[in-house]
């Protein structure tokens, strides 16, 4: 995971393959979640400073590059 600084940029526009930002986290699991209508879902580690909740990641995913909001709970909202 590495910080997306495009705040502007909803969170489910595509995401660009960071070119220079340093790690933030890793992703130790993933699924498509049935419980969120097909959505998909990870858990992850992340350092302290950028474990704000609502704040917007990068992660690879299948060849790609996608942003996700950081969540405290898994909720649908």
């Amino acid at each position: 995971a590495t910080p997306d600084t495009a705040l502007d940029t909803p969170a489910d526009a595509p995401a660009a393959a960071p070119t220079d930002a340093d790690p933030i986290g890793l992703v130790t699991s993933s699924t498509i979640s049935p419980l969120l209508g097909g959505l998909p879902l990870c858990f992850a580690v992340l350092k302290t400073a950028h474990a704000t909740e609502g704040a917007l990641v990068s992660l690879p995913a299948e060849g790609a590059w996608i942003r996700a909001r950081v969540q405290r709970t898994l909720r649908s909202t």
